[in-house]
């Protein structure tokens, strides 16, 4: 049975994902007011993703896996996390910029507008 994990991390440790992610179109970068998670499979790094903390709401950064833990519901469970976090932080709402609309509508978003281009900003209440 595999255990999957996801842990606080600092920009540092998920940068070694910077250039991997830029490959496939997923930034990771050094903001400020982000937090950062690292995921593990069985202990392996497997990839992060950020939870990203402006004033009025939280915003689910970039998720990066490795293309051999892909498939295993890490996605799904850096998805949760976040917004149990934000949850946690008292955030009202969360958002996301998503290629993949239709995977956080199953996950309670709303789509607000076209951001650009296949790009969609989508938002949802955490009260």
């Amino acid at each position: 049975m595999q255990t999957k994990l996801l842990k606080p991390s600092v920009y540092e440790e998920v940068s070694v994902f910077k250039h991997l992610g830029a490959k496939e179109r997923v930034s990771i970068s050094n903001t400020q007011n982000t937090l950062w998670f690292i995921m593990q499979i069985d202990g392996e790094l497997a990839g992060c993703c950020g939870l990203y903390l402006a004033k009025a709401k939280a915003r689910l950064k970039s998720v990066y896996t490795l293309p051999q833990y892909r498939g295993q519901g890490l996605g799904d469970l850096a998805t949760d996390y976040r917004i149990n976090k934000a949850k946690e932080l008292n955030y009202k709402q969360v958002e996301t910029l998503t290629v993949n609309p239709s995977y956080y509508a199953k996950k309670g978003f709303v789509m607000k507008s076209k951001v650009r281009n296949g790009v969609w900003k989508m938002t949802r209440d955490l009260v």
